[in-house]
């Protein structure tokens, strides 16, 4: 039997990549802290405060991270 995709486009704030990851863990029931490393690679590079967002105007969805993490778990 096929597992459900659910697809949808996620309406979010910019967020810090520290605060995105603590939503995850806490959705995946991991209740670990997330602490922030100014210091931290992503694969190899250091990142600015803005690298990981669109630049100029960003299509964006109905759900923000929280809506997608529970929809996208009910279809697993």
């Amino acid at each position: 039997m096929s597992k459900r995709r659910w697809r949808a486009s996620v309406r979010e704030k910019a967020t810090p990549f520290n605060e995105i990851v603590a939503c995850y863990l806490k959705a995946a029931g991991d209740l670990r802290d997330v602490v922030k490393d100014p210091e931290a690679r992503y694969f190899g590079a250091r990142l600015e405060e803005m690298s990981l967002v669109p630049l100029g105007e960003a299509r964006l969805g109905r759900l923000n991270l929280e809506e997608w993490l529970r929809h996208s778990r009910k279809g697993a």
